[in-house]
This record gives structure tokens, sequence and C-alpha cells, in this order.
């Protein structure tokens, strides 16, 4: 049996932690998403993968860190997209991958510990063309919400209904089995299972079906949820690994990793790997701070998420705050709540930005300011 990730998306609605690097490439709990999915995958014995990819910088990021995937144990292939096909289209245009046989399909942007073992076991005893693994949602007003008969076959679909209009509380993990013959119902170009395929499937009376259990899923598609699904790992509400070796209760810890016996780690905390903490820091979790990152002296974090290759200068207080990669917050700053620092931005010396400010990529905050606005480009509203 093979597999597909879908990860040719863009992942706008992340912006600006997203402008350098691609959604399936975001650490969660300092691991690509993608490579989550990877370890799921071959925890079930498929060894066979092929990801889509947008051709540019940010597909090529995903290439170059997944390679041909013999650092995981699996094989990888690529199918790159010029122009973007849709979920249905990039599937269609790598199917000269599949075997025969049940493949399956996940989305580059979930988090997810599904039995795909189990999963296909009952893929095959339905019977059906395709089956959607489907996930209990509270708020399905972000969220594909699927209909099924006492028998889980799949009666209808809503996309995002409004609070109070929702006919289930099951929705689309885009997790799928597909039958081979499923790939002849999708033309060449770009086409969508939610809003075409599926509804084909419908008209037509094609039987497929839905499969729920008591999984963990999220995907990352908006901050909210990235922050959540990294509390959820770090509060141990999933059982999802955390890199590093724990060191003690609640904190994990990388290789080549420098921390002074003078800070204090309140957890849970994870640290990935060639990262200095200074003397005097204060990190209090749930905190991530991915790889290749220095906290100087004196620093305050709390309830944060600090991806690769930041700098914290001595002195700064931090609270929830997300921090993209690359960036430098020097001496003295304020990130008061619910901030968010786009990658390869300075906050100047000093500076104090106000409660859920936003700031772009590659901006740079002159020393003592006070922002009580979003900082960012007219592109991206």
């Amino acid at each position: 049996m093979r597999a597909m990730i879908l990860a040719a998306g863009l992942g706008t609605r992340l912006y600006p932690i997203t402008k350098k690097t691609p959604k399936c490439m975001l650490p969660v709990v300092n691991k690509p998403v993608i490579e989550r999915a990877i370890e799921n995958l071959k925890n079930h014995h498929i060894n066979d993968v092929i990801i889509n990819i947008h051709q540019s910088e940010s597909g090529l990021q995903t290439e170059e860190y997944l390679g041909t995937g013999s650092k995981f144990g699996i094989n990888i292939a690529y199918s790159e997209e010029e122009t973007l096909l849709g979920t249905a289209g990039g599937v269609k245009k790598a199917s000269w991958f599949f075997d025969p046989e049940t493949t399956i399909i996940l989305s580059g942007d979930g988090v997810f510990n599904l039995n795909i073992t189990e999963f296909v076991e009952v893929h095959h005893e339905r019977r059906g063309l395709a089956t959607i693994n489907l996930s209990y949602i509270y708020d399905t007003s972000q969220y594909g919400v699927v209909v099924v008969d006492d028998n889980w076959r799949i009666k209808r679909f809503q996309e995002k209904p409004k609070p109070g209009e929702a006919q289930s509380n099951l929705v689309n993990t885009g997790i799928y089995a597909f039958e081979r013959k499923i790939f002849d119902l999708i033309p060449d170009g770009e086409y969508d299972f939610g809003k075409e395929l599926f509804p084909r499937l419908l008209k037509e009376n094609i039987p497929f079906y839905g499969y729920y259990s008591e999984m963990y899923w999220n995907d990352i598609g908006t901050i909210d949820v990235f922050r959540q699904v990294h509390m959820d790992i770090l509060m141990k509400k999933v059982n999802l690994p955390i890199p590093g070796k724990e060191t003690r209760p609640g904190i994990n810890v990388g290789i080549n990793t420098y921390i002074d016996e003078d800070a204090e780690l309140i957890p849970p905390v994870a640290i990935g790997n060639n990262v200095i903490i200074e003397r005097y820091a204060r990190l209090k979790g749930p905190l991530s701070i991915a790889d290749s990152c220095r906290i100087e002296e004196n620093v305050y974090i709390e309830k944060s998420i600090v991806l690769p290759g930041v700098f914290i200068g001595k002195g700064s207080e931090i609270k929830n705050a997300v921090i993209g990669g690359g960036a430098r917050i020097l001496q003295g700053v304020t990130l008061t709540d619910n901030n968010i620092i786009g990658p390869s931005s300075i906050i100047g010396e000093y500076s104090t930005l106000a409660g859920g400010i936003k700031i772009d990529a590659d901006v740079d905050v002159p020393g003592k300011s006070e922002l009580r606005k979003d900082v960012m480009m007219e592109e991206n509203g």
C-alpha cells in the first residue's frame, strides 16, 4: 500500500509565520508537521510515499529537508505543481505512483494519531470506493461537515456552515482511503475533493463512507489552532512524541543544547537542538523553543512558541507569543500578550508591543518603539 501527502498549499492563513517556511514544514513542538505524518505512515508499514509540492522556494525547502526519505526509513517521490491543481487535481497528477491496491491520502497540515491500519481494515470491510476519516468538532464553522446514515454511508456535505446550521458535528479531516477506480472520476487539471469529486459521488449514488474513532486530530490552518496543537502536545493531552531527552518530568532537551545552571525551567518545556539558554533566564511552560535559538540572561518567556533561529536579548519579557524563524528580539523588549512576530523581523531594544499586535516578516522595528497596531505589508492586509 502506498500513500500521498498533500503539501502544495501556500498557508496564507498562517501569515506571517509561513512567509518563509511552507506550512507543512512548520515545527510542531520541534518537529515539522509533515514529519509527524511520515512517522505515522511508517508505524503502519506504509513505506512508499509521494508528496505534491508547489514549484516555489517553499516547495524546494520541503524536498531539501525530506530528501529521498532514507533518513526516515521510507521512500519518497515528489509531484511538482507549477500551478496549484487543488486537492483532487494534485492526486490525479500523481496517480501514476499508486499501486492497484488501496491508497492513503493525508493532508500535510494535519496533526493526528490515527490508527491507519484499523482505518484501512474498516474501509475494506465496507467495500466503498472511498472512506473519509471524520472527527467530532463542536464549532464546525471552519470545516467541511459530513452527514452519514446509520451504516456510516455518506449522505451529504456542508461546507463551513454557520453556527446553528450544521447538520452534523462530524467533519472531514483530509485523511482518505481510496480505491484505484476513483482516479478515473477525476479529470486532469484543477479539481477539488470537497467541492467537486465528493458531490459527484453523491449525485451518481456511488457508495463511500465515513470513519470515526476517538483519535486526536487538528489541522494547523490558523495561528490559534497552531497554538492549540502545541499546548495539547506539551500538556500531554494527546500521545504524540516530543523530541529530545526528558531530563526531568516535563522538560525535553535536544542535542548540543546548553542550559546555564542558574536558568529556571518550569514544565512543560520542550527545547530543540543547538540552543543556548543563559543564566537567570526563566522559561515557564507550556513552552516550545525550536532549534538554534539563543536566549540571553534574565529573559522571561511564558506560554509561547519560539521557532528556529530566534535570538532573544537580555531582560526581555515575552508572554503567549509566536515568534517566527530567524527573528531577533533585542534587549529589554516586552511582548505583552498574544503577539505574533514574523520571520527575520527585528524588534529594537526596549520596545513594547501592546497585546495582540502582529508584525510582518522582515520588519525592522526601531528601538524604544511603543506599538499599538499591526505592522503588516499592504499585500497581506
